[in-house]
């Protein structure tokens, strides 16, 4: 190639570089990815490494019997939904540690209307709240703004589920006996309310107090992250920074619970090739053929087909087969029994017998009896005169 041509090749180049350089920008894209690994194991992970970000701790609580020591006068104790694991005697201990100082943030369960009219809401109960839930005219998410102001006097927002309040009721019977709701009487301080109702209720419990939410998913997942959640958080458990944490996990895939119980996956497998392999072994020795199936006997084969004729009401026909089996041996040991009448047949069956006339009229003649004793009876009385016949 010859010289000039190659310079002007490089310099088209180079005029092509400088052309994208002078161009090129940079464009940031963003992605939402999901929760992965633990973030779907423990839907508070996100509040939990907050707390820890901002100088307090946090501590899972996966047992409900881990309760009974807990909250402290310095810890608050945050449950995502209130469900039946609160019965009445932990309701009544747990309460009497708040009144002692500690904090408790609970949630309603995420149930729909009918289903939240019916559930059983321990601590709402106890407080004189109730749920309510509508499944139309109101917003999945809704903007609320709470009585909390951030640092620039701006009041904390907080996106809920509008779908879900509280409303103020009357505790039920079983806790107007509960000597805990004697102790509940103080009026409670809205935090944030919505169209429908009040969403975040505040009620003091001696030197403590109970934060009462139509639902807490603002803490579960990336959420934290939106609106004011995670000020709002700081702001009602700052003077207690011991966050101890409850809630119920989702499942985690199939995969991760093998990977995680690998130990006992392995053995379970180990088990289960050796049990396989021991059972396609070969013995030592001829295989011992199976014995033949039992066959049941010929007596008992009559007395259930007997047993199902009568239960049908077909024991009609089984009397007349007996006794129609009785004349015809009668007529082959008997020839003369075919040239008579009929009283000449009973008079010869008589003197064979030794039976009366009218005894063997009823039996080859009479009506089929209605009670099964009665007509065991006569079928028995047939057998014997068909034996004394072959006599």
């Amino acid at each position: 190639m010859p010289r000039p041509l190659r310079l002007l090749l490089w310099g088209l180049l180079l005029i092509v570089v400088a052309w994208f350089l002078a161009h090129l920008q940079r464009v940031t894209v963003s992605r939402h990815v999901g929760p992965e690994g633990e973030a779907i194991r423990w839907p508070l992970l996100a509040v939990e490494r907050f707390a820890r970000h901002m100088g307090g701790s946090a501590r899972r609580l996966a047992d409900p019997d881990a309760l009974s020591a807990h909250p402290r006068p310095d810890e608050t104790l945050i449950v995502l939904a209130d469900g039946p694991t609160l019965g009445p005697p932990r309701l009544q201990a747990l309460l009497d540690r708040v009144r002692a100082g500690g904090r408790l943030i609970i949630g309603l369960p995420r149930l729909d209307a009918e289903d939240m009219a019916l559930a059983r809401q321990p601590v709402f109960q106890a407080l004189g709240v109730h749920g309510q839930a509508a499944d139309k005219d109101c917003k999945p998410r809704e903007t609320l703004d709470t009585t909390l102001r951030g640092t620039g006097g701006k009041p904390l927002q907080v996106v809920m589920d509008g779908c879900r309040w509280l409303g103020r009721g009357a505790a039920s019977a079983s806790t107007r006996r509960n000597t805990v709701a004697k102790l509940l009487g103080l009026p409670g301080e809205v935090l944030a309310r919505g169209a429908h109702g009040v969403h975040l209720l505040r009620v003091r419990l001696g030197r403590g107090e109970v934060i009462l939410a139509s639902d807490l998913d603002w803490l579960t997942g990336t959420r934290p992250g939106e609106a004011d959640h995670a000020e709002l958080l700081w702001r009602l458990a700052s003077d207690r920074p011991h966050l101890l944490l409850m809630a119920r996990p989702a499942q985690p895939p199939l995969h991760r619970l093998i990977l995680d119980h690998l130990p006992q996956t392995t053995a379970a497998l180990a088990l289960l090739l050796v049990a396989w392999l021991w059972r396609r072994a070969l013995r030592f020795g001829p295989v011992v053929p199976p014995p033949p199936p039992e066959r049941r006997s010929l007596a008992e084969h009559i007395e259930a087909a007997a047993r199902f004729l009568w239960e049908r009401h077909a024991e009609h026909g089984l009397l007349q087969a007996v006794r129609r089996r009785v004349w015809r041996l009668a007529a082959r040991r008997h020839p003369e029994l075919r040239r008579l009448d009929e009283a000449g047949r009973l008079a010869l069956l008589a003197r064979l017998s030794g039976l009366e006339t009218e005894t063997l009229h009823r039996l080859l003649h009479g009506r089929p009896p209605h009670q099964r004793h009665e007509f065991t009876r006569i079928i028995r009385q047939l057998q014997i005169l068909e034996e004394q016949i072959r006599s």
